[in-house]
């Protein structure tokens, strides 16, 4: 609406086309018809939000390159439709990074939803839905030890936490990459990366490898141990899989495996179980059930998780295999 103290136009209280009509009355009061002008009139009303709108509904031109009319007509219909601030703030609030979605892509999201929200401190409004929002807990978890954080210091530390997890699995997809162009070796060490750790719930199996032509799989998942009398306790299962969609019952291939889970801290040695098995139709899978307590592999102060991923192991030296049948 028009502000008779300062005579601008404040985006916030609406009432355009009100604004629109005094403008023009008062130019016409002025006898003012020059459209060079009457545009410098219209940028001299606009509030900082309503002239940084116009901007962006002109962009790329510049709004002195436009008529006047033509400018008061974007506007009108531009807020002509413009949304609920309610139903804007609503919208805002529910939104979450998607599970294939970059921290940019994030960040151009929820600026772009708060574009008519009207916070009155942009900044910690963008801040606190980016902490919320955030798909990864670990990158959450070093936002709230974060001391006077800010949106910009959020983004900062979002970023180079997204960047560590992404040199992680370039790594990683390296290594195993050479492991994929010779599937003929008798001897391999493969590393899996499980990602979104605490929402593991069920059996999650690796990408697949080979050792003397046959294929293999880590397999890893939660598994309820029983202690004593009624108790139990949860633990990670961590298991080697070996050739386990072929049907033939005649196959067979001796291995000796290594289990191992990587920490990420610098000095720590890794977590160790060494087994040998003869794989077959039957007993196709080997491992652990118990390879390590849950709640020791939650806690940070053990060194195995970060960024709510863990790296998982293993090292197989395979013997000829036996009978195998296409």
């Amino acid at each position: 609406m028009w502000d008779e103290k300062n005579g601008q136009y404040q985006l916030a209280d609406g009432d355009w086309e009100i604004f629109a009509e005094k403008l023009e009355c008062y130019l016409l009061s002025k006898n003012i018809t020059n459209d060079e002008v009457k545009v410098a009139i219209l940028v001299t009303r606009l509030g900082k939000d309503a002239h940084a709108l116009l901007r962006k509904l002109v962009a790329p031109a510049k709004i002195t390159h436009k008529k006047y009319d033509e400018l008061i007509e974007i506007m009108t219909n531009e807020l002509r439709c413009m949304p609920s601030e309610v139903r804007e703030r609503y919208d805002f609030h529910a939104l979450r990074q998607e599970p294939e979605e970059t921290i940019g892509q994030f960040i151009t999201k929820l600026k772009n939803y708060a574009s008519y929200c009207n916070f009155e401190n942009l900044n910690n409004a963008l801040r606190d839905q980016f902490v919320w929002g955030v798909k990864d807990e670990e990158i959450r978890v070093a936002l709230f030890e974060t001391t006077e954080l800010t949106f910009e210091k959020a983004v900062e530390v979002a970023v180079v936490q997204e960047t560590i997890g992404r040199e992680m699995d370039m790594s990683l997809s390296t290594q195993n990459q050479d492991i994929m162009e010779d599937r003929g070796m008798p001897e391999v060490t493969f590393r899996y990366t499980v990602r979104n750790f605490s929402k593991l719930d069920c059996e999650r199996l690796s990408p697949t490898f080979y050792v003397r032509n046959l294929p293999w799989n880590i397999l890893v998942k939660p598994c309820t141990n029983h202690i004593r009398d009624h108790e139990s306790r949860k633990s990670l299962g961590f298991f080697l899989e070996c050739n386990r969609e072929n049907d033939s019952s005649t196959w067979s291939c001796y291995a000796s495996i290594e289990f191992r889970l990587l920490p990420h801290k610098k000095n720590q040695k890794a977590l160790t179980g060494r087994t040998e098995h003869l794989f077959c139709r039957m007993d196709y899978d080997w491992g652990y059930r118990d390879f390590i307590y849950w709640e020791d592999l939650l806690d940070k102060e053990q060194g195995y998780i970060k960024n709510d991923s863990i790296v998982l192991e293993v090292h197989v030296m395979a013997g000829e295999p036996h009978d195998v049948m296409d």
